[in-house]
């Protein structure tokens, strides 16, 4: 038998209650016992998973109070993911819709230790749980520094509103309504999203305009004529994917001259086009562009446009082009940034675009060996 020492069993526990919700750390043998209540940074992470199986979920709910004794006041990573199926009896749903209330009023009453609240909600779950969540945002969160949320329909008008200290936000799905200004101090924000109308995230993103450091949009469908509006004169990084979204105007009223990372997922050369005509940016001043190009028409005119901007970012010291789908692709492009090459003999950029040829055309070999065609 081997004896582990306190501070290694203190190690091995701290591994075991991030990768696990509510771990049980009361529940050792009494030799240990001791030590796991009375660590408190041993139960800083609440990781609460709520689904439709009752002896799951009344686990959870007997463990919670214990979660909640030996915490202390330690700062908490909380995260709450509802599972929810949407096929159970009238009886059922209620049931889950009362504990996923009870567990949120029961967390909301140490939301001053909160320092990253994750919140993963099926989109058929009962619509009491949202409104305890709203609830919750509502409280002080002084410590609050992170928040990443999945189908929460954001109602209340003081939804974040005492969370002066929050700058990192997620948002998949988002169901924005009222909560726009208090994102006002947000550094670093990333929406993914396939709303229709995306109006509402681009009033959060304007509102953020003047602290935004990190800007990553993942929005399809995008049928709005809202754009990005303003200056955002800290922005560093721009990231920017979906259907069509530059050619739908996002960009006209666009400021960001500190802007040194772009990453742009282009289907049309309408979207490069529309990149290279922004005004808003200092092409002098970036340094990394990553293109995730798909299958896309006009083959030559968007090579055409990719050597233009290659040689007016005069900065540029990274240049990634991600997911070219056709050998056709392939050789176009190793073709282009070939003769661009040539014309960056002293540029900071010459050892990325050789790089860059080196694994596009790599890739061609070996697409080309797997099909038995043979490349010039």
């Amino acid at each position: 038998m081997v004896n582990l020492t306190d501070d290694l069993l203190y190690f091995i526990f701290g591994i075991l209650a991030k990768s696990n919700y509510l771990l049980p750390l009361n529940q050792v043998c009494r030799r240990w016992r001791g030590i796991c209540n009375h660590s408190p940074s041993l139960w800083s992470h609440m990781n609460i998973e709520i689904g439709t199986t009752f002896d799951a979920n009344n686990w959870i709910e007997r463990l919670l109070p214990f979660h909640l004794r030996y915490m202390g006041k330690v700062p908490l990573d909380v995260a709450l993911i509802c599972k929810y199926s949407g096929e159970d009896e009238p009886e059922e749903r209620e049931a889950f819709a009362n504990l996923t209330k009870s567990l949120v009023s029961s967390i909301s009453k140490h939301s001053r230790q909160i320092k990253s609240l994750k919140i993963d909600i099926d989109p058929e779950s009962p619509a009491a749980i949202n409104v305890a969540i709203n609830r919750m945002m509502s409280r002080s969160m002084p410590i609050l520094s992170t928040l990443t949320a999945n189908n929460v329909l954001i109602r209340r008008r003081d939804a974040m509103k005492w969370a002066p200290g929050l700058v990192n936000v997620t948002l998949s799905d988002p169901m924005i309504e009222t909560c726009a200004r208090f994102f006002k101090n947000v550094t670093h924000l990333k929406i993914d999203s396939d709303l229709q109308d995306t109006s509402p995230l681009i009033s959060l993103v304007n509102a953020a305009a003047d602290t935004l450091v990190s800007l990553t949009l993942s929005v399809f469908g995008w049928t709005s004529n809202a754009s990005l509006a303003g200056t955002f004169p800290h922005l560093k990084t721009l990231a920017i994917t979906g259907c069509c979204m530059l050619s739908a105007g996002l960009l006209t009223n666009f400021r960001a001259p500190s802007v040194q990372k772009v990453e742009i997922g282009m289907w049309r050369v309408e979207d490069l086009k529309e990149l290279m005509a922004c005004g808003g940016i200092s092409f002098q001043s970036i340094k990394s562009i990553t293109l995730s190009w798909e299958e896309v028409d006009h083959l030559a005119q968007m090579c055409f446009h990719l050597r233009l901007l290659v040689l007016r970012c005069s900065s540029l010291q990274v240049l990634e082009v991600d997911h070219l789908a056709s050998l056709q692709c392939k050789q176009t492009c190793a073709f282009v940034l070939r003769n661009s090459l040539k014309e960056t003999k002293d540029s900071p950029l010459r050892a990325s675009l050789e790089n860059l040829i080196h694994t596009i055309e790599a890739d061609l070999n070996q697409v080309a060996s797997e099909n038995g065609i043979s490349i010039e």
